[in-house]
């Protein structure tokens, strides 16, 4: 089993790389990671290891400052804050790809240079993706939303012509 110290990304993480709980992190429950809190990562960099952050979610790394000694911080997405549900559903649909595209070759690449120099890694792989929708397929899709009225979906008229910009 595992239990998470939070049910909120930053709080959990930072307890994970400090081994405190949220009310030890010395933060007054803000989303931040104190440069004085010592972390797994500074351990093993101390005792050779690479260390690398991949992430594509802003919520998981150097914006709450838990990049924090690594040796190689790669954050995969645009920009760092957390994009509106349009644009998420813009890169869903037309680019297919919500950042793991990108992340994990970057990672797989990194494992093989570091394996190449016969280092050891620690590699701290962060993807958004368990948070994305969960896709329903048929026959399933329809017997769920064959009583869905289409007029009240707000902004319906954006993502009609978000989805047909696709097609072009």
């Amino acid at each position: 089993w595992a239990f998470s110290a939070s049910n909120w990304t930053p709080p959990g993480h930072i307890s994970i790389f400090t081994g405190k709980y949220p009310s030890q992190h010395g933060n007054n429950g803000q989303p931040y990671a104190p440069d004085e809190l010592v972390t797994l990562t500074e351990i093993l960099r101390q005792e050779g290891y690479f260390c690398v952050a991949m992430y594509n979610n802003p919520l998981a790394g150097k914006d709450i400052n838990l990049t924090q000694g690594f040796d190689a911080d790669i954050g995969v997405f645009r920009n760092s804050c957390v994009q509106p549900p349009w644009v998420r559903l813009r890169d869903k649909l037309k680019f297919k790809d919500s950042g793991s595209k990108a992340t994990f070759p970057i990672a797989l690449k990194t494992a093989e240079w570091v394996a190449s120099k016969g280092g050891h890694l620690f590699l701290y792989l962060n993807i958004v993706e368990p948070h994305a929708d969960y896709v329903i397929h048929e026959p399933w899709f329809t017997a769920l939303t064959q009583d869905l009225v289409f007029d009240h979906i707000p902004n319906l008229d954006e993502v009609q012509a978000l989805c047909a910009s696709r097609e072009e």
